[in-house]
């Protein structure tokens, strides 16, 4: 027997993240001109006006970073199975050191420990997720991505690096690839990212539950062309077709989704249709746009509680 999931998301807190990232850069845009105009003996309101606007700035900065993190927190909070709802029992402060000191190492590393921060900020978020109160618990593994990522980051950069070459050692200066060049780099791009996601995305589903393994029963290559498939459509159509394709993909990964213990299995499903939900995502998207982003919670909220209830589950 089938039995769907409830939603009951609420997004305050990704909506006082977005108020908060309004002011912010309201604050930095109105202060701006009004230092460069301040002449005379006015230093003091200067001084006064250049500290508010670097704080107005940090605090906008580090309010951007942590969004995801309300995004997905509020998101996981309203998912109610068996009319019990999943708990989230992290702070924001510790998700904030975590993600600045991996952030920093991932930059001076040149992205080469990428692995190790996902593994960080992924697992605080799922080992901070409780339902019934039992933990979940991430089991992931940074050497298992870093594995397949390095060789591929190398790749990647291995390639521009022959570029660059090719471009110092031609006689003729070129500012403008030409197209052949420029679709060679757009394949790459595509293949190298559409592996990368899927390859992350594989990795994420790696949950324990009390003795549950949640997994996806496809291996990461069988995501490859499904991941490329997306960005290609997304990108060709301006992003028209990303909604569309999101909800495939979404599709594809319930499907795949298995959380086996022993004898027992319980298998994902969904009921999402492709074209009304689809174009209600659509409009929710261009709602967010035409509001420069301040309906992004109403917007995460309908989304929501619409898609969550779509996905059933059942035991065999």
């Amino acid at each position: 027997m089938k039995n769907h999931l409830s939603a009951n998301v609420c997004t305050k807190r990704t909506s006082r993240a977005v108020i908060s990232i309004v002011i912010g850069y309201a604050l930095i845009y109105s202060i701006s001109p009004t230092i460069t105009n301040i002449t005379g003996g006015n230093i003091l309101i200067k001084i006064i006006l250049i500290v508010l606007g670097l704080w107005a700035f940090f605090t906008t900065f580090l309010t951007i970073l942590t969004l995801p993190y309300y995004l997905k927190t509020d998101i996981l909070q309203g998912v109610i199975i068996d009319d019990e709802p999943l708990k989230f029992h992290g702070k924001v402060s510790s998700y904030v050191g975590i993600l600045t000191g991996y952030t920093f190492l991932s930059i001076i590393s040149y992205n080469a420990l990428l692995p190790l921060y996902l593994k960080k900020t992924c697992g605080y978020i799922i080992d901070n997720i409780t339902y019934r109160g039992k933990s979940f618990r991430f089991r992931g593994s940074a050497k298992r991505l870093a594995k397949y990522y390095i060789p591929g980051f190398i790749l990647f950069l291995g390639f521009f690096f022959l570029y660059s070459i090719y471009l110092n050692s031609s006689n003729e200066v070129k500012l403008v690839p030409d197209f052949s060049t420029l679709l060679v780099i757009y394949l790459l791009s595509l293949t190298l990212t559409g592996a990368f996601i899927a390859l992350v995305m594989h990795w994420y589903a790696n949950v324990e539950y009390q003795g549950y393994n949640i997994q996806l029963t496809s291996g990461t290559s069988g995501y490859i062309l499904p991941w490329i498939a997306v960005i290609a459509a997304s990108t060709i159509t301006f992003g028209i077709g990303l909604p569309f394709m999101t909800i495939w993909i979404w599709d594809k990964y319930t499907h795949d989704l298995e959380a086996t213990r022993e004898t027992e299995v319980i298998k994902f499903s969904t009921s999402f249709d492709l074209q009304s939900d689809g174009l209600f995502m659509l409009g929710q998207i261009l709602l967010t746009i035409c509001t420069l982003y301040i309906y992004l919670p109403f917007a995460i909220k309908k989304v929501s509680n619409r898609m969550i209830p779509k996905i059933a589950y059942e035991r065999f």
